[in-house]
């Protein structure tokens, strides 16, 4: 049951009792009234109390389950009458029968996950009833071809072929129109009246990814570490499903620092997935079906058994062999318009400082192989020092067929010097400027580093450090502010031949 509480409250929410209360509990249905569709209060239940200055209880009984309209009303000591309502949806119970033809499900069993173009796709057709009248629709923005057929043993093969135009995918939808038995209201077979009708539908995507539209490229710088600030030559070889090399193809070479793009975690998008995305069938569908409206079961039967004792009692003519059954259904007309619906520096040498720090080593956006599918680059690196990755997309001269390709090209010295200056400093600061110097060498290394500023002053000129083989070891110069504006910071670190500065 469906217990209601209420309570009568004058304007300031103060309980008022003595006044009579009507609680109105409605089951709502849908029904076709005029050409429209409305929804109608069914089974309607009333309670009525007089209000007292506690909640009081209407219970009201809910066989069937649906949306029940609950109604309030009051009276007031002139006579005027306030209204509330709300609905509830009652689970379980006793469903109310069904009176329409409702959509089915077709199964649809493709022999393969995937296809490649030159294949033919077979698609297994399994209907809900038997037999039916069947249309295939293939499509792909847009419809491609259409295909009737006829299911008499519940199954049906349907064979699709797979061409290069059908990259990505393919949509597939099959509608199938029959009958099947009528039930009555418990959901039992009914044998003596005619079939009603039926209908389903079911969609399937057919997967072709575009394995021979795939270039390989093979990226190979001359030489893998570098000085900063030195160049080497990028060879490039594209190739591809069939592995033949492509000539005239376009590349774009992109070089920029690794540790940039860790920032955002940066993965180069495959350009495959990008022009060859799912297409969809750009597609719908409306069943006349749907609008379909069923009679009575009980009195369908009813009516068949009068017409049949009518016909033997009539003098009217007979009715010709072969001519259609009796209506089984009641089909509401509507109006047509609803149905559209480098190495170290010489030891006498000035020690080389390090300026140029862009990110972006390299970008060209148009590069062409050659008849061999081979190109080359010459790339000159920043003075940073890090690995740098290497990025190349490459298309075809037809635009049909995409790669990419990544390779690492790392700037290094023998000796490298790293200051880490904070980036804001106050007036009257006192700090320590880090530096790490790091040995690239299978030898230790006696590290002499220096380092001067402008607008700093720093307590200590240079420093003597050893540094392990392949290791590195932090330094710290004391300094502190000197006045407000901008700061200048130069390191220089030399051992022996190999010296770096930043």
């Amino acid at each position: 049951p469906l217990k209601i509480d209420f309570i009568v409250a004058d304007l300031d929410g103060k309980a008022v009792a003595g006044r009579p209360v009507q609680v109105k509990a409605a089951r709502l249905e849908w029904k076709f009234r005029s050409g429209e569709w409305r929804e109608e209060e069914v089974e309607v239940q009333l309670c009525e109390m007089t209000s007292t200055a506690e909640p009081q209880t209407c219970t009201f009984q809910t066989a069937i389950g649906g949306t029940y309209k609950i109604t309030g009303t009051v009276t007031d000591t002139q006579g005027r009458r306030n209204q509330t309502s709300f609905t509830r949806w009652v689970s379980g119970g006793e469903r109310p029968p069904a009176r329409k033809v409702e959509q089915e499900q077709v199964t649809l069993i493709p022999d393969k996950e995937s296809y490649q173009p030159g294949e033919t796709a077979q698609i297994l057709v399994q209907s809900p009833f038997n037999p039916a009248e069947g249309l295939l629709t293939v499509s792909r923005s847009g419809t491609l071809y259409t295909q009737r057929f006829t299911i008499t043993d519940g199954t049906a093969t349907l064979s699709v072929p797979i061409t290069d135009q059908h990259i990505p995918n393919l949509q597939i939808q099959v509608d199938l129109v029959g009958e099947a038995p009528r039930t009555d209201d418990q959901g039992e077979i009914l044998s003596n009246v005619p079939p009603r009708p039926a209908y389903a539908t079911g969609t399937l995507t057919l997967r072709i990814p575009p394995i021979r539209r795939a270039l390989a490229l093979e990226v190979e710088p001359a030489v893998e570490k570098l000085e900063p600030g030195g160049q080497t030559t990028l060879a490039v070889q594209l190739t591809d499903a069939s592995g033949k090399p492509v000539p005239e193809a376009e590349l774009a070479v992109v070089v920029v620092d690794e540790s940039i793009l860790a920032l955002t975690n940066y993965q180069l998008a495959d350009p495959l997935g990008v022009f060859y995305s799912d297409r969809d069938s750009y597609l719908s569908a409306v069943y006349a079906r749907a609008s379909i409206i069923l009679v009575d079961p009980l009195s369908l039967a009813s009516a068949v058994q009068n017409a049949v004792a009518d016909s033997a009692r009539s003098a009217l003519p007979q009715m010709a062999a072969g001519a259609p059954a009796p209506m089984a259904t009641q089909v509401m007309e509507f109006a047509a318009e609803a149905d559209k619906a480098v190495g170290g520096g010489a030891e006498q040498q000035a020690i080389r400082v390090r300026t140029d720090f862009n990110p972006l080593a390299n970008f060209s956006p148009s590069v062409r192989t050659d008849e061999n599918g081979l190109a080359r680059l010459t790339v000159k690196v920043p003075d940073n020092l890090t690995r740098y990755r290497i990025m190349v997309v490459a298309v075809d001269s037809a635009g049909n067929q995409f790669g990419t390709g990544e390779a690492n090209l790392t700037a290094r010295l023998p000796l490298m010097v790293r200051p880490s200056a904070p980036r804001f400093l106050n007036f009257g600061d006192r700090f320590e400027l880090p530096v790490v110097l790091q040995n690239q060498t299978d030898q230790p290394m006696t590290v002499e580093v220096a380092a001067r500023a402008t607008n700093l002053e720093l307590a200590v000129a240079g420093l003597r450090v050893t540094v392990p083989a392949n290791d590195r070891v932090e330094v710290r110069f004391p300094a502190s502010t000197q006045r407000a504006g901008t700061a200048k910071i130069q390191v220089a670190a030399v051992s022996g031949s190999y010296s770096d500065a930043a």
